[in-house]
């Protein structure tokens, strides 16, 4: 379990117990008789905040797990297939504060680097248009990957890749590689863009 994750559970573990808290003050306050129908209310929408929060944690935590494991599953395959090409794969801890850690780095040979950006959604793209790739909900992403290839430290190509999605690939207008699908299809748009150059 790595730390956002965590974090997440505990804020759900607080929440839940803050619901519960507050729901046992109502129950103690009203058997004593000395509840008003404005404290009650308060209390209740206290309870139910608490609540909806603990659930949103949760969810949050669920889905950190699934990203972490689809991330382990695609490095593996990605390790596999990029060897057949004679290439390494690495996991470098590189972390970079507020942006996160490079999840991997293929070296090719010959200056032939690849920072990969890994996302476990299943597309970064809609219907192979790439405006969510360029638009305001990929900037975020897109200045993920940039920052990691500066703190490689290297000139390597920063690659946002989507192993659950169908196979597509495209460049972003900043020249990001966005790839979605199988590893094989990783690398071989990655051994395409190379060779072209």
């Amino acid at each position: 379990m790595y730390l956002p994750q965590l974090q997440s559970f505990r804020a759900s573990a607080l929440y839940a117990a803050s619901a519960v808290a507050v729901v046992g003050v109502l129950v103690w306050a009203s058997a004593k008789g000395s509840l008003s129908p404005t404290w009650l209310g308060l209390g209740a929408l206290a309870a139910w905040v608490a609540w909806r929060l603990m659930k949103r944690s949760w969810r949050q935590g669920k889905a950190r797990a699934r990203g972490l494991s689809v991330e382990k599953q695609a490095v593996t395959k990605l390790t596999v297939e990029a060897e057949a090409f004679g290439w390494a794969v690495k996991r470098p801890l590189v972390l970079i504060p507020g942006i996160g850690n490079t999840d991997a780095l293929i070296e090719a040979g010959f200056g032939r680097d690849a920072v990969v950006e890994i996302k476990s959604f299943q597309s970064f793209v809609n219907a192979g248009v790439m405006h969510r790739a360029n638009g305001a909900s990929g900037d975020r992403t897109r200045k993920q990957v940039k920052a990691q290839v500066q703190a490689t430290n290297r000139k390597a190509l920063p690659v946002v890749w989507c192993p659950t999605g169908p196979n597509f690939a495209d460049v972003t207008r900043d020249g990001v590689v966005v790839v979605n699908g199988s590893a094989r299809f990783l690398v071989l748009k990655l051994n395409q863009l190379w060779c072209a150059r």
